[in-house]
Formats: structure tokens, C-alpha cells, sequence
């Protein structure tokens, strides 16, 4: 028997098929709707489904399937170009844009509230990279943050009474260059910039830190946005003193400002300590010269 079902038509609806073919749904216009071809393949909108189930329409189309290894998945191509899918095995489950310059949006009650942009920058409430202006970050939360709603936190569940590390800062080579912790010893959380012997070498005392202090100017100034009243440095200023404290900034060509200059206060510290030791040094021996004076009386 050389056909199953030759050709019937119900309400405008004709079934075709036979054993050594497809299985087919067709409108009474003649337009092939629905196939299942002898693989088992589901098709809809296309007489040759290439995947278990694909759904054509216009331009695109959806596919789901299932590999030999146990993948699964679901992908949507694009005049014949794969744009997304979602994919799982036993081990992971991978959700992808494949488009150039794809986003993955993230949303509640019809609004973005997250994305993965095309770069892999992770943003919150932002839909771009730039915070400020010309400036790229990878993770941008960005939101209004005040009173008791903060930008990002970090809570670590273990035990109390010892240290708990929160971010970690690294070079390209993986070298620990410093970390934000919570102290347990001293009750407080702190910035450890890394100072590890094991990481420096040619060590010695260092250089007389007085003459170079006396040249740091201290600055009283008010901030432009807010108008408060400051004391510190000008970063430009302490640049040329001792440029090591400072984060160098960058202008845009339209003389805009791309990344401002900042200053490390604790790179300092260092110096404050050297100079006091000399102070103290000068002190003592003022003191010995006295009391050498007075004992020659």
C-alpha cells in the first residue's frame, strides 16, 4: 500500500501523506502549514524543518532541539543567520545574543531593569557603559541612591568573629595588588593595599622626606557642584611634587573632562611618617646638644 492518506479535506483543511514521506497540513488554498517529515521533525510554516520543531516566519525562524549528547535547544535565526539561543547539557545552561552589537535585557513588568551589553559590561538601571560621560566601566549600577538604598552591596554569610574579604583587586597577571576586607580585629572594614616583601626587592631606607613635603601645597577650595568648603590638594599641584599620589586625568577633544585627576591620600602616609621621624631625629639631638651645653656650664 503505497499511501496512508492520499489526500483528505476538512473545513478547509487538507491531511497528505504516505509511508515513504512527510506528513502534512495544508490550508485549501494549497499552502503546506504544518509538516512532519520522516525524521520526526515538526514543522510550521516550512516543508523542511531542520531541527525537531522549527517555526518559520517571514525572515525568521525558531528551533528547538536536541542533540546525541543531550543538549537541548532553542535558538532563533534570522534569514538563515542564528541571532539567540538557549541552550542546556548536564552541565550548564547558556543563554546568547548572536547579533552584532547584541544586548541581553533582563526586565520586570515590561521594563529593563538589567543588561549584558555586545562589550560584556554588566549594567543595572543604566543602559550604557559611559558613567560619566566618555567613560567605560564594566559593571554600572545606576539608580537613586540615598537613605537606606545603596548602589551595590556585598553581605558575607560566614561566621562573625573572623575577617571577611570582599573584593579583590588584580593585574592582568593575577597579582594581588589589594582588597577591601572587613578587619575583625579592629572592628572596622578596610582597604589593604598590598605590601607583601615576598612581591618587592631592592629594599632600603628611603631619602630625607622633609624637602619634599615643604613643597606640597595644602589648598582650601569649594567644589563647583555643591559649593562646599574643602581643604586638601589640587591634584595638578601635588602632580609635580609627588606624582605617584596621583591618578592622571584625561579630556575629551572637545576639552571635556573624560577621566578627572584624583588623588590617593594614603600614598602620603609615608611620606608623613618619614618626615616625622626626621622632626623627631632633629628633636632628640636639639635635646642632646642642650643638655651637652648645660653640662659644660
Amino acid at each position: 500500500m503505497a499511501s496512508i492518506i492520499n489526500s483528505t479535506t476538512t473545513a478547509g483543511v487538507t491531511v497528505t501523506g504516505d509511508n515513504s514521506g512527510s506528513l502534512q497540513l495544508a490550508t485549501n488554498n494549497g499552502t503546506t502549514a504544518v509538516t512532519i517529515d520522516t525524521s520526526q521533525n515538526v514543522g510550521i510554516g516550512t516543508a523542511s524543518p531542520a531541527t525537531k520543531v522549527e517555526i518559520q516566519s517571514g525572515a525568521e525562524t525558531l528551533r528547538l532541539s536536541r542533540s546525541t549528547s543531550g543538549s537541548v535547544y532553542l535558538g532563533l535565526a534570522q534569514a538563515g543567520t542564528r541571532k539567540a539561543y538557549l541552550e542546556s547539557n548536564n552541565a550548564d545552561l547558556n543563554l546568547f545574543a548572536e547579533a552584532a552589537s547584541s544586548n541581553l535585557i533582563f526586565g520586570t513588568v515590561s521594563t529593563e531593569r538589567m543588561r549584558i551589553d555586545s562589550s560584556g559590561n554588566v549594567l543595572v538601571g543604566a543602559t550604557s557603559a559611559a558613567t560619566p560621560t566618555g567613560v567605560t566601566s564594566k559593571f554600572v549600577s545606576q539608580g537613586a541612591f540615598t537613605g537606606t538604598n545603596f548602589g551595590a552591596s556585598i553581605a558575607s554569610t560566614a561566621a562573625t568573629g573572623v575577617d571577611h574579604y570582599y573584593i579583590s583587586f588584580q593585574t592582568a597577571t593575577t597579582t594581588q595588588r589589594g582588597y577591601i576586607y572587613y578587619n575583625n580585629g579592629a572592628g572596622q572594614v578596610q582597604l589593604s593595599a598590598t605590601s607583601d616583601i615576598r612581591l618587592k626587592e631592592n629594599i632600603v631606607d628611603a631619602p630625607s622626606a622633609l624637602p619634599i613635603l615643604n613643597q606640597v601645597k595644602v589648598r582650601q577650595y569649594d567644589w563647583k557642584d555643591t559649593g562646599n568648603t574643602n581643604i586638601g590638594f589640587v591634584a595638578q599641584e601635588l602632580y609635580d611634587v609627588i606624582p605617584r599620589a596621583v591618578a592622571v586625568g584625561e579630556d575629551n577633544e572637545d576639552g571635556t573632562i573624560q577621566r578627572t585627576w584624583g588623588v590617593d591620600n594614603g600614598t602620603l602616609v609615608p611620606y608623613l611618617v618619614k618626615a616625622i621621624q626626621e622632626l623627631n631625629a632633629k628633636v632628640d639631638a636639639q635635646a642632646v646638644r642642650i643638655a651637652e651645653l648645660e653640662g659644660a656650664r
